[in-house]
C-alpha cells in the first residue's frame, strides 16, 4: 500500500488516546523526512486532517485543540533533541501558515506555552534550519493577538541582526510577508514604514549598523525598545 493510500487511513487513529502521541510523532517524523513523496503524504496528510476537526468540543470528539495539544506535548518530551523538533517546528508552521492554528479559542490551548517552547529552541543553536524554523513559528504567532504577538515580534526583531546574515536576510522576508498579510495592521503609516525597513535594507551589511536599523521598527510596531548593554547589544 503506498503512503497515499496508507496515511489518510492511518491518521483516523488519532481519535484513540493510546495511540494518539506516537502516531502523530510518527507523523511529524516523516513530515520532516528525506524522501520527498512521504514528506508532502505526511503533510498533506497532516493538514487536510487538522482542518477537518471540529474546533469545538463535545465529550466524544477530537477536536483541533486537542490536536495542537498532542503537538506541544511532542515539543516537550522532545525539548532539544533536532530530530523530532525540527520537522515538528516545520509542521507548526504550516499550520500556521494554512490558517489552521488561528481558528483555535486561546482559552482552550496555551499559545504562550507554544512560544516558551519555540523560545528554548532557537537559543544557543547554529543550525540554520532549525532557526528558520523557530522564525517562521514566530511569524506565525504574529497573527493572533495579544501579549504573545507582543513576545513573538520581539524575537523577530532580534532575529533581525543575528549573526549568521542567511538568517537576517530570511527574518527580514518572513517577517514582511507576514505583516503585508495581517489586515489589522493594513494600510497604516507606521506599517508602510516599516515594510520599507524591511524590503529595502541589506540585511548583509554591518550587524553595528544594522541594529541601529531595526531599532528604528520598535517604536513603528508600538514596542518598548529594550535597553541593551553595550557590549552585547542585540
Amino acid at each position: 500500500m503506498s503512503p497515499s493510500e496508507l496515511y489518510p487511513r492511518m491518521i483516523k487513529l488519532l481519535v484513540l488516546p493510546d495511540y494518539r502521541f506516537d502516531l502523530l510523532t510518527g507523523f511529524v517524523l516523516a513530515a520532516g523526512g528525506l524522501t520527498e513523496s512521504l514528506v508532502r503524504y505526511s503533510s498533506s496528510t497532516l493538514l487536510e486532517y487538522a482542518n477537518e476537526l471540529p474546533v469545538e468540543s463535545t465529550p466524544e470528539s477530537f477536536t483541533l485543540t486537542d490536536f495542537a495539544k498532542t503537538l506541544l506535548d511532542i515539543f516537550r518530551k522532545y525539548e532539544r533533541q533536532d530530530r523530532v523538533v525540527i520537522p515538528l517546528l516545520e509542521v507548526v508552521d504550516l499550520l500556521f501558515e494554512n490558517g489552521t492554528l488561528q481558528k483555535i479559542d486561546s482559552d482552550g490551548f496555551s499559545f504562550v506555552d507554544l512560544f516558551e517552547c519555540t523560545k528554548k529552541e532557537v537559543v544557543k543553536t547554529g543550525e540554520i534550519r532549525k532557526i528558520t524554523a523557530c522564525m517562521r513559528v514566530f511569524c506565525g504567532i504574529t497573527s493572533l493577538g495579544g501579549t504573545v504577538r507582543t513576545r513573538a515580534l520581539y524575537q523577530l526583531l532580534s532575529l533581525l541582526v543575528h549573526s549568521f546574515p542567511k538568517v537576517r536576510r530570511s527574518t527580514a522576508d518572513q517577517f514582511y510577508m507576514a505583516l503585508t498579510t495581517s489586515a489589522e495592521d493594513e494600510e497604516s503609516e507606521e506599517m508602510l514604514q516599516i515594510e520599507d525597513i524591511l524590503a529595502n535594507t541589506d540585511w548583509n551589511g554591518p550587524v553595528p549598523q544594522l541594529k541601529e536599523i531595526r531599532n528604528e521598527l520598535y517604536p513603528l510596531l508600538g514596542l518598548k525598545q529594550p535597553v541593551f548593554k553595550s557590549s552585547t547589544a542585540k
